[in-house]
């Protein structure tokens, strides 16, 4: 098997797997309870954090564990909200269905809901966003890595524009597709609260985490025993916990050199599909992630292309694994991609794991399942 779908999910760390499998065997202990083993659970609790805290660019007092990016992305914008009425709060057209569906609950709250477009390149329109700040802005949202498509933001460009105009608006950045794949430094940003998963950077399923500048402004989204400094109550993740950190450290330590062979893979891809398949269009930013290659071909099926390479032992992915299901794709649609494009799309992602003899062998049944479906068609 060959998995290039590594923006829904990745494979596991080993050392991660060990380390998971070891905390539960031996270190399973409320960290909240008073007796010795579980003080020393708290104590690894708070050494996995300063690590993390640290690939981050912060330190470990700014960091929330939470159960993944959904529930960071939503503890970050209700925990951020405000009485005032007039309050503005601005999100782009890329988001995460986190993020995106979030927004639009908040306008049948009748709070007052700005979205941004996106540029045909798949970031954000820095003008539109710049006209949209308003006295009464409140809260901003802008994803870092598209999951679809891989366009990067300049974050730190974007927030700096933001607190220039008013230094008290809350700019909020979803991580999840940038963390342990470009470098990220929270505070070089500038943001006010960053989310991530740790099952997109190798680490386990159900655990992730948010830095957040200001916790006292922050409300918690539930309330329990407590703990996090009674931001984010229930009994800690702990081995998920210890797993992710110890995945974000392994991440981080081969950042460069992990891009590098990835530029490497996705160039090639990009360059033997040109020269053996015909009118299709790459989706991608000048500034885009290695890591996530979106390919539209004009008049195919999307999902019949991912079967046919799905039994070749290939498995690539049509966009978001959490809206892949629904037949439009928001995001290419607001980059003004065209539908008989748009329903011929793929999305290729590569990961640390992945060599270039896979890449080589997906990219000729790529071109050779395209071919079979165009003399098909003609038939």
């Amino acid at each position: 098997m060959i998995y290039l779908d590594n923006a829904s999910t990745t494979k596991i760390y080993d050392e991660v797997n060990k380390k998971i499998f070891e905390i539960n065997s031996e270190q399973y202990f409320n960290p909240s309870a008073l007796y010795q083993q579980a003080i020393d659970t708290s104590n690894l609790l708070r050494q996995s954090r300063e690590k993390l805290a640290s690939c981050l660019g912060t330190t470990e007092d700014h960091i929330l564990f939470t159960s993944g990016a959904t529930e960071g992305n939503n503890l970050a914008i209700n925990g951020f909200l405000t009485g005032k009425k007039d309050a503005e709060y601005i999100f782009d057209m890329g988001e995460h269905p986190s993020i995106f569906n979030v927004a639009k609950n908040l306008t049948s709250k009748d709070k007052i809901v700005k979205f941004i477009n996106l540029t045909s390149e798949g970031v954000v329109d820095e003008n539109e966003l710049k006209n949209a700040l308003s006295s009464n802005t409140h809260f901003v949202s802008i994803m870092h890595v598209s999951n679809e498509t891989g366009a990067i933001n300049d974050i730190k460009k974007l927030c700096k524009m933001i607190k220039d105009y008013n230094s008290n608006i809350i700019v909020h950045c979803d991580g999840t597709q940038a963390f342990g794949k470009i470098p990220v430094n929270v505070t070089d940003l500038g943001v006010d609260c960053y989310t991530i998963s740790a099952h997109k950077f190798h680490g386990p399923k159900g655990v992730g985490a948010i830095y957040v500048k200001n916790m006292d402004k922050l409300k918690p989204l539930f309330y329990g025993g407590g703990q996090q400094k009674e931001k984010r109550s229930g009994t800690e993740n702990v081995s998920g916990i210890v797993g992710m950190c110890l995945a974000g450290e392994l991440a981080t330590k081969e950042l460069k050199e992990n891009f590098d062979r990835i530029c490497e893979y996705r160039n090639y891809m990009i360059e033997q599909i040109s020269n053996g398949c015909e009118n299709f269009v790459i989706n991608q930013a000048k500034n885009n992630s290695p890591y996530i290659l979106s390919i539209s071909f004009k008049g195919l099926r999307g999902e019949v292309l991912l079967h046919l390479l799905e039994k070749q032992g290939i498995l690539v992915g049509t966009g978001s694994a959490c809206s892949s299901k629904k037949q439009n794709n928001r995001i290419l649609e607001n980059m003004s991609v065209k539908k008989e494009y748009i329903l011929g799309s793929i999305r290729i992602s590569f990961s640390s794991f992945n060599n270039f003899e896979e890449v080589k062998l997906a990219t000729e049944q790529i071109i050779k399942q395209y071919k079979n479906l165009k003399e098909s068609m003609s038939k």
